[in-house]
């Protein structure tokens, strides 16, 4: 009996060893998918961390952005109706052609004496 008893009891051990193996196993492989798991965790949380930070910069600069292109865009406003205050009195002086060109100095004065001949005969058919 006592041989029994030592063969049942290393069958036991045998039995609960390789459970043990089993379980052991199991956990490593646990353990290796939660460290995966936690490292795409920490690549997210560095991820919004940064994002973070760059909503902070742009909530930060955005006014100055705002400011500088506002600036920018009156500079551009202004310029566009300076031109176009120049263009519009070189048209009326007869320093430019409406179409676009400038004259030359002959045209303009031959120009100048032909638009006072025609106001002169449009005052004489008036009267």
């Amino acid at each position: 009996m006592g041989s029994e008893s030592l063969d049942d009891t290393e069958r036991a051990l045998a039995e609960q060893v390789a459970v043990n193996t089993d379980n052991i196993t199991r956990l490593f492989a646990e353990q290796e998918k939660q460290r995966d798991k936690l490292h795409v965790l920490e690549s997210d949380r560095a991820t919004v961390l940064l994002l973070a930070q760059k909503v902070d910069n742009l909530a930060r600069d955005l006014p100055t952005q705002v400011r500088y292109a506002a600036e920018l865009a009156a500079e551009k406003v202004a310029a566009t109706a300076a031109q176009a205050r120049t263009s519009s009195w070189q048209v009326r002086l007869g320093a430019r052609d409406p179409r676009g060109g400038y004259r030359s100095g002959r045209h303009r004065r031959t120009d100048r004496v032909e638009a006072a001949r025609l106001a002169h005969r449009r005052l004489v058919l008036v009267r």
